[in-house]
């Protein structure tokens, strides 16, 4: 084995053996679950339950983001629910709901970096389950 190879395996061991460099990996839908479970939870059947799996998908993205731009997002992301929910009285709790999961996103989840592209919740031999697509990791 020659002298690079030597290198390049004790790097990896040292790197491999430090938790705080490389987070413990879990699939999406166990993240999703743990970050918004409770949220998705509160729905009372399983569109409802879609819907705040797409809130809570947008929320993850929006924690992804630069501090700097959360609020113009989740700005954006009210103005695009009314625009498709004319009258709702429930923009105001959403944006609650949203900022209250942005947090949490960046205090608790801010080394897992992926996008989520789609998430859905299915019943299956009468359990609920969630798949998330997300991006590769960078």
């Amino acid at each position: 084995m020659s002298k690079q190879n030597k290198k390049k395996k004790k790097k990896r061991k040292s790197l491999q053996g430090n938790s705080l460099l490389i987070p413990k990996r879990s699939k999406m839908s166990e993240l999703i679950q743990e970050f918004a479970g409770d949220y998705i939870g509160m729905g009372d059947n399983l569109v409802e339950k879609q819907n705040l799996l797409r809130s809570a998908s947008t929320a993850w993205n929006i924690g992804n983001l630069s501090a700097n731009k959360h609020k113009d997002a989740l700005d954006e992301y009210i103005e695009v629910f009314k625009k498709y929910n004319p009258g709702t009285k429930y923009a105001n709790d959403l944006r609650e709901n949203m900022e209250i999961l942005i947090r949490k996103k960046v205090t608790e989840f801010s080394a897992y970096k992926k996008q989520i592209v789609n998430a859905e919740i299915y019943q299956e031999n009468g359990v609920e389950r969630i798949v998330v697509f997300s991006t590769p990791k960078k």
